[in-house]
């Protein structure tokens, strides 16, 4: 088994896990024009889970799944596109 997503620097605590529709209404809050949920959406998590960018929990009925990425690559990719990541996840300070 993978070991947990490590903090920017690479120490400090994994991600905390999230559920379906936090990931959806974090989507819905940066898109510029609305959109109506859709197969479509869901397979790009799918997609999301396939190239190891998330992690669905095991056991968790709920749908909760947890971010395999550091928050330095995803303040990086937000950027990238002009998003401020920090506007819309908690990072705990180490």
């Amino acid at each position: 088994a993978r070991p947990p997503p490590r903090g920017e620097d690479g120490g400090g605590a994994a991600a905390r896990p999230f559920n379906l529709e936090r990931l959806l209404a974090i989507f819905y809050s940066i898109i510029l024009e609305p959109i109506q949920p859709s197969n479509d959406l869901l397979s790009q998590i799918t997609g999301l889970v396939a190239m190891d960018l998330l992690s669905p929990l095991r056991g968790d009925e709920g749908g909760k799944y947890r971010c395999n990425i550091s928050h330095q690559l995803a303040r990086a990719v937000g950027a990238s596109v002009q998003i401020e990541v920090d506007k819309y996840v908690f990072t705990p300070q180490v």
